[in-house]
């Protein structure tokens, strides 16, 4: 029995071989020796095994010298045809590298190369390309690993229309700061962090680019439509911002509520205007929580029958409140019995 990085067992009789039908292709499995199942491993530093046999306890098991690469912090592949097997191992040297603080050896850097010249990206499946660009999108900093990618033109190989500009890293640098002020919120929402970067990663995409960029990384439909959906939007939302059109709480509200907090955060990286990102910043910590004090219960009480008309109702107090024209319960009361006086088609808009 093997201890493998990771923490899974494997009992010697049923140790693992992989190989590949074709390059690119995920690997076929078949029981093998634990020798041949670690040098189907990525790189050395991951073929380490810990012997778990009573009368070995203990023993490591390192065939390639994975010990020494560790020590001496470098990335090294097993074979000649690592990355044209499996080219996505590409990324991840980037990322482990980016990470750790290792050094890619000379002749795994060579591979890399002549696997790019090979155009072996173009064989591999798209969802596989986006789970390690999320990988590495999802790293506390991902802006090593990708100003890496950038030297390899590993962007132009996942599409032609991607290219890491010193504008785009100005914005990644930019969302790097946003999601630190965000983390010190301790807020309960969950962004996915990658998105953000992702945003940024294709914000200088044309529309018809971007969909096609996302189509190749085999995003499913839902969230292609809904990424590229706020990218437009997102797009009228600064747009209206920098003409001061969105110039009370109210209308804040109203046009950032229907963002998510992916959007939300990539808008305050995006935006060069500080008005502009305190007004989404006040919006994330205080405006979104904002909500009238009198309930539908209260509603009822001054006579008004419950239905569609409560909901417009709660909205314009709430919005009342984020304007500063209603301040206590009573001023709430107020309006709405101001409300009741007019015709039903004009009573919402009356703190307008």
């Amino acid at each position: 029995m093997f201890l493998f990085p990771g923490g899974f067992k494997i009992d010697v009789a049923t140790a693992r071989h992989e190989y590949y039908a074709r390059p690119g292709a995920l690997p076929t499995v078949e029981t093998s020796s634990i020798k041949r199942d670690l040098y189907r491993r990525d790189f050395t530093m991951n073929t380490l095994a810990v012997n778990l046999n009573t009368n070995s306890f203990g023993q490591l098991i390192d065939f390639f010298g994975g010990a020494r690469d560790i020590k001496e912090k470098v990335i090294r592949v097993l074979h000649n045809l690592a990355f044209v097997e499996d080219p996505t191992r590409i990324m991840r040297a980037i990322r482990f590298s980016s990470r750790f603080s290792f050094t890619i050896s000379k002749h795994t850097l060579t591979l890399i190369k002549g696997a790019l010249k090979m155009q072996m990206f173009d064989k591999i499946e798209g969802k596989r390309l986006l789970n390690e660009l999320i990988h590495i999108l999802n790293e506390k900093n991902p802006i090593p690993a990708l100003t890496m990618m950038a030297g390899f033109g590993i962007p132009q190989a996942l599409h032609p229309a991607l290219s890491l500009t010193s504008r785009t890293f100005e914005l990644m640098e930019s969302i790097s700061g946003v999601l630190s002020w965000w983390k010190y919120l301790f807020a309960k929402d969950s962004p996915e962090t990658w998105v953000v970067y992702f945003l940024g990663f294709t914000e200088n995409l044309g529309d018809e680019e971007f969909e096609q960029v996302m189509k190749r990384l085999s995003f499913v439909r839902p969230k292609l439509k809904d990424l590229g959906q706020e990218r437009a939007q997102i797009r009228r939302t600064l747009a209206a911002f920098s003409r001061d059109q969105l110039d009370r709480p109210s209308r804040v509200v109203e046009t950032l509520r229907r963002f998510s907090m992916e959007a939300l955060l990539f808008m305050m990286a995006r935006t060069a205007r500080e008005a502009t990102r305190m007004a989404i910043s006040e919006y994330i910590t205080t405006l979104r929580h904002v909500s009238c004090l009198l309930t539908g219960k209260d509603i009822i009480a001054m006579g008004y029958e419950p239905g569609p008309i409560f909901g417009r109702i709660l909205a314009a107090l709430r919005d009342a409140r984020l304007d500063g024209e209603a301040v206590t319960k009573q001023d709430e009361t107020d309006l709405v019995r101001k409300m009741s006086t007019f015709p039903t088609q004009d009573r919402i808009s009356l703190t307008k």
